[in-house]
Order: C-alpha cells, then structure tokens, then sequence
C-alpha cells in the first residue's frame, strides 16, 4: 500500500502540477513517490521466491505490463506507439518489473556465465525505454542475492541510483 499511495502522489504532482519544482510542497510529494519503485522491486522478488507457478506470474506481470501502458502514456501524454517521440519514458514500470522475473530465472539457471550475462543484457536493453530504465532488472537481481541482509539490499539500491 505504500508503493501505491506513492505512487499516485508522485503521479499527482507531475500530472496535475507539471513545473512542480516551483514549489517545495510538490516537490516534497514527487521526492516520496521515490520509495514506490525500491518497494516495487522488492516485492517482485517476494512474488518470484513465493510463487508456485513462475508462467502464471509471467503472465500476470505481461498482461498488467500492457494495461499499465496505455494508462501510462495517457496520464503523461506520451504517444501510444513506442519511441514514436522519444526513447526514454516510453512505459510504465511493470514492463521493466516482468523483465526483472525473467531476468531472476535467467540468473539462476545453470548456464555459462557469458550466456547469462547475455540475456541480463538483451534484457536491459528491452527495458531501457521504460519508466527507471534497467534498475529494475539489476537491482532485484541484487536485492535477490541478498536475500536476509537488508543493509546489503539497500546499499546496493542507493549505489546503482546515485
């Protein structure tokens, strides 16, 4: 719930208050809508260690991936055909988010490091156009194999942000 009440105060602002740096209320708003995608990461990983069917997640993350978008783009303007108008913020999060599950089992599997490394690679750069870019992917990559050391988990997150 914290994710998503940040998330739509962080949408709020930059919706409704486009030049919301003008004023510090909206730009205290729009700096906690910040903590919605750390938690969104995390909780990608919860769902990837508990689930009991990895296809059926997949699919859920596909599916709300594609609705998510077309709000996405409608909220903030941006044209419905990707990189229509530019690269970058072209989908919201949850596309980066089921990249992010594919990259946790790609991670996992038991192949040569260079084919792994491959993959989290193709899979960035599928993920670059999105909202937060490739984070999502390598940061529940990092949060995963920390699992059980919350120091480790954020520290590394605030590495690869800053």
């Amino acid at each position: 719930m914290i994710a998503i009440i940040a998330m739509f105060m962080d949408h709020f602002a930059t919706t409704f208050y486009p030049n919301y740096e003008k004023y510090w209320w909206l730009l205290l708003i729009h700096l906690i809508g910040r903590v919605a995608a750390p938690i969104m990461w995390f909780m990608v990983v919860e769902g990837y260690t508990h689930t009991h069917s990895l296809k059926k997640y997949l699919e859920r993350l596909l599916i709300f991936s594609i609705i998510a978008h077309f709000a996405y783009n409608f909220c903030f303007g941006i044209s419905l055909i990707p990189l229509k108008d530019s690269l970058l913020n072209q989908t919201s999060i949850i596309w980066p988010l089921f990249l992010s599950v594919i990259g946790l089992w790609v991670e996992y599997q038991e192949w040569k490091d260079a084919k792994k490394i491959g993959c989290i690679l193709i899979l960035c750069l599928l993920a670059f156009p999105s909202d937060w870019s490739c984070f999502p992917i390598l940061c529940t990559n990092h949060i995963y194999k920390n699992q059980g050391n919350l120091k480790k988990q954020v520290l590394g997150m605030a590495m690869s942000l800053s």
